[in-house]
């Protein structure tokens, strides 16, 4: 003969405990967007571009708890898509070398003509992902690109 246990304490503690930890995460992620919201609505006036790029990268990667955060801007000199610099744990150098054609077959190519989002979860298996920005920053590729 089997007994069943009715859930016992440990396991309501254990519950407890996640709704808990769930709770602060939320919490954090919502105070982490407020503040970019309001970083962008009291300052993007002011501000020079670097310093909206610094402050946005950071929140975004204190949201998304990202390696390295950047922005691809057009360059419409070059048709390119450009990384732009500062962002979050980026160097200059590798800035400059994160450049996409925009008639390429990259995500983010696909993404500034389409004004789509795309969400790709495994970047590195994704086929329209760019092989050479995978090449320069394996670890550092976003698993979503908007």
């Amino acid at each position: 003969m089997t007994l069943v246990r009715s859930p016992g304490r440990d396991e309501l503690g254990r519950l407890a405990i996640a709704l808990n930890r769930t709770g602060h995460r939320v919490e954090r992620r919502v105070e982490t967007l407020r503040r970019l919201h309001s970083l962008l609505r009291q300052e993007y006036r002011a501000a020079a571009i670097p310093e909206i790029i610094v402050r946005s990268t950071e929140a975004i990667a204190a949201f998304t708890r990202a390696e390295r955060v950047w922005f691809f801007l057009h360059d419409p000199n070059t048709n390119r898509l450009q990384a732009a610099w500062p962002g979050w744990n980026l160097s200059e150098d590798l800035a400059a070398k994160l450049q996409i054609p925009i008639g390429s077959r990259s995500t983010a190519s696909r993404v500034f003509r389409s004004g789509e989002v795309c969400i790709a979860n495994e970047l590195a298996r994704d086929p329209s992902a760019d092989r050479v920005l995978l090449d320069r920053c394996p670890r550092s590729m976003p698993s979503s690109v908007r």
